[in-house]
């Protein structure tokens, strides 16, 4: 299952693993390939810098912090097939390059995502945003569930949307245009705000969690979603302040797999 840009979150299946499948795997594993990785929903939080200062934002504070190339390069190294890429923040837009760079060596690499998708403000670099994405979408497998969208909300001004050249892609989304609000996370900078109970979205695990699709016999791993944090520290969850991911993470990219043999030892 992928994310898709109605912003539904995805349902997540525990494998359980016999105990006598697990001994057969690690008297079996000298001779076989490493664990094929699958991630379903990829989230690359590009940058931490924002252009704008919303009350509701989950993320808490801007910080001066992008995503580097060599933590790019370790995604790329860690995880074997993508079928979403999201690129996040902060302000995603304000950081192309790191978006022109996954891609680039995603394709290097033959590892290019199924599908992309960009939530922006729309307030900086939208040409620069979309010939990139102009430029990939042909690649992609299915282009059914990319998107851009724009934040549209009692939160963002709404002035100049209407000319955003982001409307005009083909695959451009309004699943972000939300002019009378929508559900918050009690998280970050929203933690101040008087939110209404029906409206509160509860906070939810940081663990990265295996899809029901995993089959560690076959050396074949599905992770539902991974979270790669700007500074490199990896999450199952794209719906947490910056505050939480520096407390709960418990490993950076380059351990993810590490993160994954662990699971599937703990399942035993």
């Amino acid at each position: 299952m992928y994310f898709r840009p109605d912003n539904s979150a995805p349902e997540t299946h525990t494998v359980i693993v016999p105990k006598k499948q697990i001994k057969e795997m690690r008297g079996e594993r000298k001779n076989m390939k490493r664990n094929e990785i699958f991630v379903g929903n990829l989230c690359l939080e590009v940058t931490r810098r924002c252009n704008m200062g919303c009350a509701h934002c989950l993320r808490g504070n801007a910080e001066d912090l992008d995503m580097s190339h060599e933590t790019i390069e370790q995604v790329l190294g860690q995880v074997d097939v993508i079928g979403q890429v999201a690129f996040t923040g902060g302000e995603p837009s304000l950081n192309v390059d790191a978006i022109r760079y996954f891609f680039a060596q995603a394709r290097k690499y033959g590892k290019l995502p199924r599908s992309f998708f960009v939530a922006t403000n729309g307030k900086a670099n939208q040409e620069e945003l979309a010939i990139e994405l102009l430029k990939q979408y042909p690649d992609m497998e299915e282009q059914e569930f990319c998107g851009v969208a724009l934040s549209i909300d009692e939160w963002h001004d709404p002035q100049d949307y209407d000319r955003s050249i982001l409307k005009g892609l083909s695959f451009y989304s309004d699943c972000k245009e939300k002019p009378d609000g929508y559900s918050l996370i009690p998280e970050g900078r929203a933690v101040k705000l008087a939110i209404d109970p029906k409206k509160m979205i509860h906070p939810t695990s940081a663990h990265i969690v295996l899809s029901g699709n995993s089959d560690p016999d076959a050396g074949a791993i599905e992770v539902e979603m991974l979270y790669v944090a700007a500074d490199g520290k990896i999450v199952g969850n794209c719906d947490m302040s910056y505050a939480r991911i520096e407390k709960e993470a418990e490993y950076t990219i380059s351990g993810f797999r590490a993160a994954v043999d662990k699971l599937i030892e703990e399942l035993s």
